[in-house]
């Protein structure tokens, strides 16, 4: 949490200019001849952009871009002040009645750096970097504006289990060092990435998940959510796109015990050890097949979206969602002949929400960008997808290296 006490924040005076902060590197393309309004707006930025570097020039050395949560950059992208904030946001320690309780666990956190261990459970912490937040956040309207004008951009980002599950008063008791999650996501990178591109539609994830804290929502011993969790996401994103989300008891539920991920594997605990997790997949009914391409080329094709858990190890049994999510993925509903087409843009948890979506498209494809090596623009124009679902976790929008990997598909 991002409390005056205790947590390394240095506060932004919102008349004070901040320098323009460095965007992420993309790979250059040849598109053809600009049209003549884009140039024209091109030049007009050109012109915004050296008036406001004479303005900060002629003020003198300027301090280094602080990692502050109190207001998101304004419409002129980060280029001008800050949009002040009429009074402080609230954190999530006031969720309002309509939240349900969260259960303080028993027992002190035991800290590895980027994440506790309280008991059987590991949760992953978030440190907000907002020169990263920023490039995520032009980067995100940089890819809206590439896409043709009929394509439609979802920006769902995921919080870790951290601020879901676990008490205000139990983080601040024991100084867990992770900022506040809704207030990064819901209160700056969401209102920025607004300011930026109206067209992007932001999927907001932490109160619905929030809603269902005290399910299975998040696995015990690793840092992905369970395809449960990923549901209540997907009907988040069926409100957002208009469309009705199948319920959850039409899906056929299926169970495999044993699983304990990487939290296990860095922690070697004991306790996450003799409670390892069960995989929950739900399997639509819809005659639907999956292929897919993996980094090194290998392909694999027409297997079920959700593979039979029971011929898997139990190290293993996150890979029976999407073949455990390769670099580039399809599924086709032979169900469906009206042409629909998505395409999403994920990390690993993009394995576990897309399956869900085979209900609405006859074409889906899944894409992670960190190992994907073609053009989502190229992609779109390739399928005709009409939707863009871009599906991380919060923690990707403070890594410079991961922001890096997606500016490479755009």
């Amino acid at each position: 949490m991002i409390l005056e006490k205790d947590y390394i924040v240095r506060r932004i005076d919102p008349n004070t200019p901040r320098r323009l902060p460095r965007r992420p590197p993309r790979r250059r393309r040849s598109r053809g001849r600009l049209p003549l309004g884009l140039l024209a707006g091109a030049a007009a930025l050109v012109v915004l952009v050296v008036v406001l570097v004479l303005i900060f020039t002629s003020k003198g050395d300027k301090e280094e871009t602080p990692d502050d949560l109190s207001s998101p950059p304004s419409q002129a992208s980060v280029f001008s002040q800050p949009v002040e904030v009429d009074s402080a946001p609230e954190s999530q320690a006031d969720p309002g009645p309509s939240m349900p309780e969260q259960e303080a666990p028993d027992g002190e956190p035991e800290d590895f750096d980027s994440m506790v261990v309280v008991g059987d459970t590991g949760y992953a912490c978030y440190k907000f970097s907002q020169e990263q937040a920023i490039a995520y956040i032009e980067l995100v309207s940089y890819g809206a504006s590439i896409l043709p004008e009929s394509v439609t951009l979802y920006d769902m980002i995921v919080p870790t289990s951290l601020d879901v599950l676990l008490p205000e008063s139990y983080i601040t008791e024991y100084e867990i060092d992770s900022s506040d999650q809704r207030k990064a996501i819901e209160e700056y990178i969401y209102p920025s990435i607004q300011n930026l591109s109206e067209e992007v539609k932001t999927v907001s994830l932490f109160d619905p998940l929030r809603m269902h804290c005290n399910e299975y929502i998040y696995l015990r011993s690793d840092r992905c959510w369970t395809q449960l969790g990923a549901y209540y996401a997907y009907v988040e994103f069926c409100k957002a796109a208009g469309l009705t989300p199948t319920d959850l008891e039409d899906f056929e539920e299926r169970n495999y015990e044993g699983y304990l991920g990487g939290f296990y594997n860095m922690t070697a605990s004991d306790a996450m050890g003799s409670n390892p997790d069960t995989i929950t997949a739900y399997h639509s009914s819809a005659d639907a097949s999956f292929s897919y391409t993996s980094q090194d080329g290998e392909r694999g094709e027409n297997w079920p979206v959700i593979q039979n858990g029971d011929s898997y190890g139990s190290s293993m049994l996150n890979l029976i969602f999407m073949a455990g999510g390769q670099a580039y993925s399809e599924i086709v509903n032979h169900d469906l002949d009206d042409g629909s087409t998505c395409l999403v843009v994920a990390d690993s948890m993009g394995s576990t929400f897309t399956p869900f979506l085979v209900d609405h498209y006859q074409y889906i494809y899944m894409i992670d960008y960190r190992t994907y090596s073609g053009s989502v623009p190229d992609l779109v124009e390739e399928t005709g997808a009409e939707d863009v679902i871009l599906l991380n976790s919060i923690t990707m929008t403070s890594d410079e290296d991961l922001i890096s990997d997606l500016s490479t598909v755009f």
